[in-house]
This record gives structure tokens, sequence and C-alpha cells, in this order.
């Protein structure tokens, strides 16, 4: 909540200033980026979404302030019979995390009205996950028991807040109607030796 009450504050203030000394014909534009995440750390599948507020203050440069969620699970496929009956045993796990960042755009191709842009900038990202260090799975052959045994082993903590870096490229169009539609592709990695990837679209529009 501190987070986004701070980037409202930031982004009403630069609004402000924008009014006093703004060039003309330089664009503020407001964000919402969703697509597919790929999280590196068990090769977890999951969905991203993120808000940002970007103004331009060079002929091909920008900066950004955003507010992202990232969501991720996977599992290990666990079945077994037991007593004339099937069970579904597999190992679930998920992970999400939550980041507030800044970034700085150059204009790659086009213009910023039709055309590529490019983004490089810093996140701090706090994350939740259940997801294990090491498991190791004992079956009935093994144990003589009719199910499967887990054994769990957890070395990282659970919840963690780290700093990090990240990169964009994106394809946008603006409609005379000041709507925006665009397409691109994220890296970002970070303290924590998280590694996120993925695909997104964009809707916005122009302030």
């Amino acid at each position: 909540m501190k987070c986004l009450i701070l980037y409202l504050v930031l982004a009403f203030f630069s609004n402000k200033v924008n009014c006093q000394s703004s060039k003309e014909g330089f664009i503020k534009v407001l964000n919402l980026n969703c697509g597919f995440i790929k999280h590196g750390t068990g090769d977890m599948n999951g969905l991203g979404l993120k808000s940002e507020y970007i103004k331009q203050f060079k002929n091909k440069l920008t900066w950004g302030i955003g507010i992202g969620a990232t969501i991720n699970d996977g599992n290990i496929p666990i079945n077994y019979s037991s007593g004339g009956q099937n069970f579904d045993g597999s190992i679930r796990y998920t992970t999400a995390g939550f980041q507030p960042s800044f970034s700085i755009g150059y204009l790659l191709l086009g213009d910023f009205s039709n055309g590529v842009e490019i983004r490089i900038g810093a996140l701090a990202r706090y994350q939740s996950s259940s997801y294990y260090d090491d498991v190791t799975i004992l079956y009935p052959a093994a144990t003589g028991l009719p199910f499967p045994v887990n054994l769990f082993n957890n070395t990282s903590p659970q919840k963690t807040f780290a700093v990090g870096g990240m990169s964009e490229i994106t394809y946008k169009y603006i409609f005379e109607n000041k709507m925006i539609l665009g397409i691109g592709g994220n890296l970002q990695i970070d303290s924590n030796g998280d590694f996120l990837s993925g695909l997104h679209l964009t809707i916005g529009l122009r302030l």
C-alpha cells in the first residue's frame, strides 16, 4: 500500500511539473502490461501484470515508474493406486511477487506514436514462494507402504526481498483517440537469483 501511495504521489507531482515546463509535443502515457511470464526457478509458467506511467523528456528518451506483480506455479505429478482407488499425490508449488520499478526508455525505431522502444531499469521485489530446495520421493517399492513418501529439505526462506534489473522491448501504436496498443518482451534478474522472462500485451492511454 505504501508503494502504491508513493507511486500515485510521484505521478501527481510529475504531472504538475509537466504542466509548467514540458516541451510542446512531449508525450505522457499510462500503460498496463499483461502477459505470459516464465520463472527460471523451477521453470514455472505464470502471468504478469504491470501498471506504468511514462514521460518523454528528450527527443528519443523517456522515464517511467511502475508497479507490477507476477504469479507462477508448477507441479511434480505423482499418481498412485491404493485399495482399488486412484490418487493424485502431486507436489504443487507457487511463487508470487510484487515489484515497484523505475526505468529509462530509448526510441529505437519510428516515433512515439508508432515505433519500437527499449527500456532498462531497476526494481525492488518482494516474493513469497512454496517452491522447495530439495525433495526426495520414496515410492512403495522402496518403503513397503501403499503410497509415496515425500521428504522435503528447505534451506532458503519462504519470503524474500531483493533488488534487481530489468530490460524490455515493446512496439506501440497510439491511435487518434489516444488509445495505445502494443506487444513486447521482457527480462529481469534480481539479487535473490531469480530470473524471469516473458511476452506481454500493452494497452494504455496518452495523457
